[in-house]
């Protein structure tokens, strides 16, 4: 469907303002996807505690307290207009 309303308008035009991929999801995401249905009635740590300690585990060099973590750039804005 994204493909089609790309090639209806010009193929050329950017969207920067919507989060489509007019070429669809990569095998491997869609693999992705179904290796892990079965968590989909499970809800996010809200406060993302395991992705944070991850991070903190890569880069080594930083502390857990010092990461915003957040869905997308309007949430990080709104965190930060919150906070002030």
């Amino acid at each position: 469907m994204v493909a089609n309303y790309a090639i209806k308008r010009k193929i050329s035009e950017k969207f920067y303002s919507i989060n489509v991929n007019p070429l669809g999801p990569s095998p491997n995401s869609l693999k992705a996807i179904q290796d892990n249905l079965w968590q989909i009635s499970l809800y996010p740590d809200s406060n993302s505690n395991l992705f944070k300690i991850a991070v903190v585990k890569y880069l080594g060099n930083i502390n857990e307290d010092n990461l915003v973590v957040g869905n997308g750039a309007m949430e990080i804005i709104r965190l930060f207009c919150d906070w002030s």
